[in-house]
């Protein structure tokens, strides 16, 4: 079993910003470059996989696609078995002091897990890596902080209601679709007021913002595996004004489709 070093990884680094408290890097993998070997990694961290993916196992072997994280515990065992071509990943290496009795590994754990917006706030810490300003040190902190801080806030409310999974549920199914807060309270038997006081309670956002989040997500998705046209892109996600995605999709991401396609 090897252990690897504090911020080293079983690919080839290409940004890196290190701080006493935690570091962030985009590590770039190639079927022909990447450790096959049994490791671990002596803090807790976790890791995003851009584009690409893998093949990777704990006590399970389980696929990496873009848009997941991974949540890694400080000496978890874990291998690499399989690598797709031009594979990109995003991780976060947390030093322990990081953590406090405010904020947890489980916290983290629970981030990934449920965030819908993870994915496009890792993509926002990408760019960060990527423009390298001096700016960008302040921007990651802030990210960062925002992930957990808010999530561990709302993931630890008990008791949710199951109505408020089973919106969450319809959202994920017709996100391709308007929203209408009166179909969503007929379906479901709660009031529209309600529904829009407590979603937001629950999950950090109004249900309109989850919708943004799905077909941003989706975005993201079709410009990275597909070819299509970018004003096709944006119809197919609900935006019928391309300037209304382009900005949107900046907010999000940090990152203009057409720049986001070529990274």
């Amino acid at each position: 079993m090897r252990e690897l070093s504090k911020r080293e990884y079983s690919g080839n680094k290409i940004y890196e910003l290190v701080t006493d408290a935690y570091s962030c890097s985009v590590t770039t993998y190639t079927p022909s470059s990447f450790d096959t070997s049994r490791h671990y990694h002596p803090n807790a961290h976790l890791s995003f996989v851009l584009r690409g993916g893998c093949l990777e196992k704990k006590k399970n072997t389980y696929s990496r696609n873009p848009g997941k994280t991974i949540y890694y515990d400080p000496g978890e065992h874990h291998q690499i078995c399989e690598m797709a071509d031009e594979s990109i990943h995003v991780n976060i290496d947390f030093e322990n002091h990081f953590f406090s009795e405010d904020l947890t590994f489980e916290d983290i754990r629970m981030t990934c897990n449920s965030d819908p917006s993870l994915s496009l706030t890792l993509i926002k810490l990408y760019h960060e890596l990527y423009v390298q300003d001096n700016l960008s040190a302040a921007g990651i902190e802030q990210l960062i902080l925002s992930i957990f801080y808010k999530n561990h806030r709302i993931l630890n409310l008990k008791n949710k209601p199951e109505w408020i999974y089973e919106i969450k549920d319809y959202l994920h199914d017709t996100w391709d679709k308007p929203l209408c807060l009166e179909t969503i309270s007929d379906l479901f038997s709660v009031h529209k007021v309600t529904v829009s006081k407590y979603f937001t309670h629950y999950f950090g956002c109004t249900p309109s913002e989850y919708l943004r989040i799905l077909k941003i997500q989706k975005a993201t998705s079709l410009i990275i595996h597909t070819s299509q046209s970018l004003t096709d892109i944006a119809f197919e996600c609900g935006f019928s004004d391309q300037s209304h995605f382009v900005r949107t999709f900046k907010s999000y991401t940090g990152f203009i489709p057409k720049k986001f396609r070529q990274v």
